[in-house]
């Protein structure tokens, strides 16, 4: 190899780390699904623990800043974000308008609903999760699935055995109906108007060790506490080069679209794409942050930007 094109290689290999370390250090910027990226328009927009923890420090709250990992999510219309710091059972709750709402939390595992109000907690002494004040059941009834943002539905998973239940979250718990499928898991719940949309995989080992079985969104509506199947949509994996995990991010209140992540354990490696549910097209956004949301605007960049300019 000549002196030259050795140069050229070490070269090229600096350039690659710098890259590595920025994303690393730097994390991912927001995503308009509306073709902009300006902070006060609707769209996709990602977070990385880092984002978060600045965010806690310039709103005035440094003793909540600092954690590896925050429990985020956001109200039904993306209008709000409430970020959970269950070591110090504090609730953020920050909104477009820039008002902001700070909530002491009486437990840990806590359930938000769509009024930013604490309805659920997990009392872990006694074992017993509370809905509004009400013993519901013994343990969480969320930990073995998923909620809607809007806090109207849940499913349970207790083993893949048997597929999962929906519920309805009132008290007592309303049974809704099952999918009795085995080895069919919940990736994730949403709710709009009386369609509830869950997007599910193949925890199958042939699944499992492939990473190329295709997701199944099944979509419901709410019939008088009874669920009517009116649409299965297949969603194909993305293809890789190398195996890489597929799941759901989040989907949009607004549109028929919904955000998945092409996930890589390397650092700096896993994708967002958006995908059309009516068109079915999958595009590419981007790289991938520690969380992402659908919301009215970039709720965590407008109020510190708002922040700074007063000061």
């Amino acid at each position: 190899m000549k002196k030259n094109d050795s140069a050229r290689i070490n070269i090229m290999f600096v350039i690659v780390i710098t890259g590595v370390l920025y994303l690393a250090f730097n994390g991912c910027i927001g995503y308009s699904s509306e073709g902009s990226n300006s902070e006060g328009e609707r769209g996709f927009y990602s977070y990385s623990m880092k984002d978060i923890s600045h965010f806690m420090e310039s709103i005035g709250h440094k003793e909540l800043s600092g954690y590896n990992w925050y429990d985020v999510t956001r109200n039904a219309d993306g209008s709000a974000l409430r970020i959970g710091v269950q070591e110090r059972r504090k609730l953020i709750v920050a909104k477009c308008n820039g008002e902001i709402e700070e909530i002491n939390t009486p437990g840990e595992l806590i359930l938000v609903d769509n009024n930013n109000e604490v309805i659920g907690w997990y009392d872990r002494p006694r074992d017993e999760a509370h809905l509004q004040d009400m013993i519901l059941v013994s343990g969480p009834f969320w930990q073995f699935g998923h909620i809607d943002p809007g806090t109207r539905y849940f499913t349970e998973t207790k083993t893949v055995l048997r597929g999962f239940d929906i519920y309805e979250i009132a008290f007592p718990l309303k049974h809704l109906g099952s999918v009795d499928e085995a080895g069919r898991i919940v990736q994730a719940l949403y709710a709009k108007e009386d369609l509830i949309y869950i997007f599910t995989e193949d925890f199958s080992f042939r699944c499992r060790y492939n990473k190329a079985c295709p997701i199944e969104l099944y979509v419901f509506k709410n019939k008088r506490y009874k669920l009517e199947e009116v649409d299965k949509i297949i969603i194909n994996k993305i293809s890789t080069f190398l195996p890489s995990g597929f799941h759901v991010v989040d989907m949009s209140p607004w549109s028929n679209e919904a955000v998945f992540i092409e996930h890589y354990d390397w650092p700096n490696r896993s994708k967002y794409h958006r995908y059309d549910l009516d068109t079915k097209d999958m595009k590419k956004i981007g790289y991938a942050d520690a969380l992402g949301f659908y919301l009215q605007c970039d709720i965590l960049r407008k109020i510190m930007a708002e922040i700074k300019s007063i000061k």
